[in-house]
């Protein structure tokens, strides 16, 4: 009973100082509820939750923010029309940039894993953006396993009429759940931080 005891002390503790750490790193950011996973994840302070928010129509009605919002906008009506579980945040102060997690069926991950993945984003997701004379560019693929995940990261630059934004895909498999977080980023940020989260 005591070892057991101990053991649950521990796994606690271990987890305040996962926060601790995260928020001594990133004082910038603050605590977000990730409503299907039914935990708290630090993201920066800027970004908003769009999920339950009526920010793309509102935003797409002034004619200077369309352009901006125009990827987000197509990626959050996918996911309305998916029925998929997700989390929509957007960064209040360049509406272009989000962090979007979705929940998705178990998925055990490794190398060969990643290039399936890879191959299936170039086929689907990047199809109809080729009509248009978008260019994407592979700049980054890992696999790589904590002791608290199997993770997955892809890293695209979009090239569109001249303007760049990243793209950044990661696939998380911790016990029976399979998440995908994806970063859009007008700045070449990843936020690989976040991926912490998942140690609490």
């Amino acid at each position: 009973m005591r070892k057991i005891f101990l053991l649950v002390i521990v796994l606690l503790l271990g987890c305040k100082n996962t926060e601790n750490e995260l928020h001594s790193k990133f004082p910038d950011y603050e605590l977000k509820k990730i409503n299907f996973l039914e935990k708290e994840f630090y993201i920066p302070g800027n970004y908003f939750d769009a999920s339950k928010d009526s920010i793309f129509q509102q935003r797409l009605a002034t004619t200077d923010t369309i352009d901006k919002l125009s990827l987000n906008h197509r990626k959050y009506l996918q996911l309305i029309n998916s029925g998929v579980q997700f989390e929509y945040f957007v960064d209040k102060d360049n509406p272009q940039n989000s962090i979007i997690f979705i929940l998705g069926q178990h998925i055990s991950l490794n190398e060969k894993t990643m290039y399936k993945y890879i191959d299936m984003l170039k086929m689907t997701s990047f199809k109809d953006d080729k009509e248009d004379s978008t260019e994407y560019k592979l700049l980054e693929k890992e696999f790589y396993k904590p002791i608290y995940a199997d993770i997955i990261k892809v890293k695209f630059k979009r090239i569109k009429k001249g303007k760049e934004l990243y793209l950044t895909q990661y696939l998380v498999t911790q016990g029976l759940k399979t998440i995908t977080m994806i970063v859009m980023n007008t700045e070449n940020k990843d936020f690989d931080q976040i991926i912490k989260n998942f140690k609490s």
